[in-house]
């Protein structure tokens, strides 16, 4: 039986072909389009920068923020003015956004670590997510933004700029009246390092985590990664 409609299929087949060749030339039939689809990349986009000091430590009015500032010749019960702040530049996805505060005014010898800068972060600001100790240096704080300007944690897309609220309590960090001029002679490293890192809200996953959890473990991720961070 199949043998007899395999025959049956060629012979029609052939009847075909036979049935066009005896038509002659024929005129194909044809169309052709096109659909065009344009990706635009999405974007997160923070910057992070603070008032330029003076040899006082207090903020120059009227200066353009910097990425950096010296403090120079502190000493012990010093308050020092310290204002950074993140930025999510216009245009930027819904987003997480962190700092981590890498206090390394500190003595790292031996088993302890003693800091010689006191500061606190801005609770209505930012939210402490965890801490990470490397070695035996000071701890790296991490916060994430849960001010006005978020909801539960998300700062939504906007196409202007949104400059979220300051790091430090007071915009302040005060050199410990305890530490003598042998400890700050011989610290970790002299210097107060704040960074920021900031996460797309949507299709966010890892670790079976969604969200805000996924963030923060990313979050963790990136500011306990040694190599992101730098002394300048």
């Amino acid at each position: 039986m199949k043998s007899s409609k395999k025959i049956l299929a060629l012979a029609m087949s052939a009847a075909v072909v036979t049935s066009i060749a005896a038509a002659g030339t024929l005129a194909y039939l044809t169309s052709q389009d096109t659909a065009v689809n344009t990706f635009t990349v999405g974007k997160v986009d923070i910057e992070i920068d603070e008032s330029k000091v003076g040899p006082d430590g207090k903020i120059i009015p009227g200066e353009a923020p910097v990425k950096q500032n010296e403090y120079v010749d502190v000493l012990p019960g010093d308050v020092l003015d310290k204002d950074p702040a993140v930025t999510v530049k216009g245009g930027s996805a819904d987003c997480y956004v962190y700092v981590a505060v890498w206090n390394c005014l500190a003595n790292a010898s031996g088993q302890d670590v003693l800091e010689y800068v006191d500061w606190e972060a801005n609770d209505e600001n930012w939210e402490w997510v965890t801490e990470y100790l490397p070695w035996e240096a000071p701890a790296i704080e991490v916060y994430r933004y849960d001010g006005v300007l978020a909801e539960e944690g998300l700062v939504k897309s906007s196409n202007e700029d949104i400059q979220l609220g300051t790091v430090f309590v007071n915009n302040q960090v005060k050199i410990k009246g305890s530490a003598t001029a042998d400890d700050l002679a011989d610290i970790y490293a002299p210097v107060i390092l704040v960074k920021g890192f900031a996460i797309q809200a949507d299709n966010l996953e890892a670790d079976g985590m969604a969200g805000r959890d996924a963030a923060d473990a990313m979050a963790e991720e990136f500011f306990t990664n040694l190599g992101n961070w730098s002394w300048e």
